[in-house]
């Protein structure tokens, strides 16, 4: 499950912002626990603003969300929406209540299962951290190459 999600509407067009509840009741149904933020994007010319920050910033606060507005186009608070959306996460990551369930470190412990999971398509759930330290495993950064390759290289 994703642990942040990024709602984002056109500030230009208040039909998009008006499915925001609805990918956010969609959201709810498959995953409660996200970190979610809602992001207006095209913020780089106030005249084409439809939806205005008092309308955004209360349906935020009746959700108990944040909001950014950012423009894509020009670079502006692009970078914001991501650190803040990265520090709500680390921030209840960082409590007692966020806790890799026990199965999924179980099932990939090594670097060279997460490996083979990946070659072989698996979709076992993955800890947060590989450790890489096994014997015989030697990390080499190399460009993209096609699965044979990573088989070959891992002699898993």
């Amino acid at each position: 499950m994703a642990h942040g999600v990024l709602l984002v509407y056109d500030v230009t067009d208040y039909a998009t912002f008006s499915m925001v509840s609805g990918w956010l009741s969609d959201l709810k149904k498959y995953n409660d626990e996200a970190d979610v933020l809602i992001v207006g994007n095209k913020n780089e010319d106030p005249a084409k603003k439809a939806v205005t920050a008092s309308v955004v910033s209360s349906f935020a606060q009746q959700e108990g969300m944040d909001y950014l507005e950012c423009s894509a186009k020009s670079g502006e608070n692009v970078d914001q929406v991501f650190e803040a959306l990265v520090l709500k996460i680390m921030k209840r990551k960082n409590s007692p209540s966020f806790a890799a369930p026990s199965s999924a470190k179980s099932k990939a412990s090594t670097a060279k299962k997460a490996i083979e999971n990946y070659v072989n398509h698996s979709n076992e759930n993955l800890p947060a951290i590989i450790p890489l330290d096994d014997e015989n495993f030697q990390l080499h950064v190399q460009p993209a190459r096609d699965k044979k390759w990573y088989k070959k290289l891992c002699t898993l």
